[in-house]
Parts: structure tokens; C-alpha cells; sequence
């Protein structure tokens, strides 16, 4: 007897337990020797009988002019957005002047209000109306007030405003938000704009996700990046007992 193969596979004509007489390339053989019809097969017999079926069609027809409603509101409340953006604007330059006014000066809405002397290296905090109003905001925000780190609070001085825009007329594709800062002792920049891709599944789920984030390169002064904090660590060999630490960076939570 040939022990090679297990009981029962010569009688199979040799095919080995793993390929059963009746048995296809689609699945397992059934208990009368036909191949057994998958649950996707199964889905899809289902799907095509129902398209026949006159009731489904009429369900279906009902569902796109439901779509064909929801992209009219849609497109009405796009436009109702447009026309009330310009009476927004107005009413945030009223806004960021008053909260730029500081005995009796105005700032110019939407500019930098005063520039850095180069001589004394001074330089003039954010909304001097209400000192630190938009760290305020940011800090009691549900969106931000996590992120809002200690050692951040320097920087947020000098934020003069922040703006937001979609990327398209749709709202879908993502926005783009842009802080604005008085110069500053911490970075040479006076904008520094975040964008977010968002992307939807289907017309059915109105949830937004998330696809990527573009944030900018900031150009920090020496010694000022509040994004990294140095450490002192002793050197790992133990020999080097007269060893002086030596100084590292590291980033931390910003």
C-alpha cells in the first residue's frame, strides 16, 4: 500500500484531499457533486432580478429626484452664503479695527499695524485694545483648546487675526485657514496658512473626512522655535565619568 497518500485519496483517482470529485474552481462541491454558488453570486442574482422588478424601478426614479432636490437646496444656500459673505467681512473689519484702536490710534483693517524697529528689536503685541484676544479664543475653543500648549502662549500674543476660506464654491474639497501676526521676536513670518483636503464617500453620508493636511514651513528666529525644547543628557558610556552633558533638541507638543 502506498502510505504516501492519505485513506481514501486513491480511490479519488489520486486528486489528494484537497480537490473533491464534482468539486470547481468557485468553491467546495455540494452534496450532490455541483460547485456551491457563493454569497456574492448570490447578491448579485438577487440585485439583477430585483432591477426588473417595476416597484424598484419607481423606488429608484423617487431616490434620484430626491438627490436632484437636495443639489437645488444646496445650490440656493451656496448662493445665500455668497451674498451674506460681504455683509460678514464687514462687520469682522469693524472687528479687528476696534480691537486694534489703542488711545485713540486706528489700525488699517486686514494690514499689519506697525512694524518691528530693527534698532531696539521691540516689537508690538497683537490687538492692543484686548491684549492676547485671540489666544483667549483659541484656548476656549473646543477645536483648538487642546493643541494650545504653555509654552505657545508667547507666540499667540502677536496673532492678530485668523481668516478661513473654502476651496471651492461647493465647500467640499477642503478650506484653508491663515493666521495673521504682527512681526514678531519668533518667526520672520507675518501669515502663516494652514490647509485642510477633505473628502466625502457618497452623496449619502454628509460627514466630511479628513484626507490631508499642507501646514507651512515656519522660519524661526535663533533660539526662539517653541516647538522643540533642549535637554542636557549624560553620555552613555559609563567610563566617561568627567564627561560634561552634552545639550539636545527635542521636539515636544505645539
Amino acid at each position: 500500500l502506498d502510505r504516501s497518500q492519505p485513506p481514501g485519496a486513491r480511490a479519488r483517482g489520486g486528486r489528494g484531499p484537497d480537490r473533491a470529485i464534482g468539486e470547481g474552481p468557485g468553491g467546495p462541491p455540494s452534496a450532490m457533486g455541483k460547485r456551491t454558488i457563493t454569497r456574492q453570486e448570490r447578491a448579485d442574482e438577487e440585485e439583477d432580478d430585483a432591477g426588473d422588478n417595476p416597484l424598484v424601478q419607481q423606488l429608484r426614479s423617487l431616490d434620484e429626484e430626491y438627490m436632484k432636490l437636495k443639489q437645488q437646496r444646496k445650490a440656493e444656500w451656496l448662493a445665500l452664503g455668497s451674498k451674506y459673505a460681504h455683509r460678514y467681512q464687514q462687520v469682522l473689519c469693524k472687528r479687528g479695527q476696534r480691537l486694534a484702536q489703542l488711545d485713540g490710534i486706528d489700525a488699517t483693517c486686514c494690514a499689519a499695524s506697525s512694524s518691528a524697529s530693527s534698532q531696539s528689536e521691540t516689537y508690538r503685541k497683537a490687538t492692543p485694545a484686548l491684549p492676547g484676544f485671540w489666544k483667549t479664543v483659541l484656548q476656549n475653543s473646543w477645536e483648538f483648546q487642546e493643541d494650545i500648549e504653555e509654552h505657545d502662549e508667547g507666540v499667540l500674543d502677536y496673532l492678530r487675526d485668523i481668516t478661513f476660506a473654502f476651496l471651492d464654491e461647493q465647500e467640499l474639497s477642503g478650506f484653508r485657514m491663515t493666521f495673521h501676526f504682527e512681526p514678531n521676536p519668533f518667526f520672520t513670518e507675518t501669515e502663516l496658512t494652514k490647509t485642510y483636503h477633505t473628502s466625502r464617500k457618497n452623496d449619502f453620508v454628509k460627514r466630511l473626512i479628513c484626507a490631508r493636511i499642507e501646514a507651512p514651513k515656519i522660519s524661526w528666529r535663533p533660539g526662539k522655535n517653541v516647538t522643540v525644547e533642549t535637554v542636557m543628557r549624560k553620555p552613555k558610556d559609563a567610563r566617561s565619568k568627567h564627561a560634561k552633558p552634552r545639550r539636545e533638541e527635542g521636539s515636544r507638543p505645539s
